[in-house]
């Protein structure tokens, strides 16, 4: 299980509590993992590479793997509601 977080004090909060993490973000720089505010994340796989889907990489699904890497899983705001999505995190 994860915490969805919405600001950085807020993932580290919940990361200090033993809990793996997961944020929506504005866009992705990339498909490599960055570290901001303390915090290293991960961006989803299935939605930064092309041969990965979310059946075969289940990252998110994963909590454990999370916090042994001591990561979080970051997702692109995306879908019909996106614009507005992405105004609400980059606040």
């Amino acid at each position: 299980m994860l915490a969805s977080v919405e600001t950085l004090s807020d993932a580290r909060r919940a990361m200090r509590r033993g809990w793996a993490v997961a944020r929506v973000v504005p866009k992705f720089d990339g498909d490599k993992a960055w570290t901001e505010g303390g915090v290293r994340w991960v961006p989803c796989p299935a939605q930064t590479r092309d041969n990965v889907t979310c059946d075969s990489c289940r990252l998110c699904w994963d909590d454990n793997k999370l916090r042994n890497i001591g990561a979080g899983v970051a997702f692109e705001a995306h879908g019909s509601g996106r614009r507005k999505a992405a105004e609400a995190c980059s606040r």
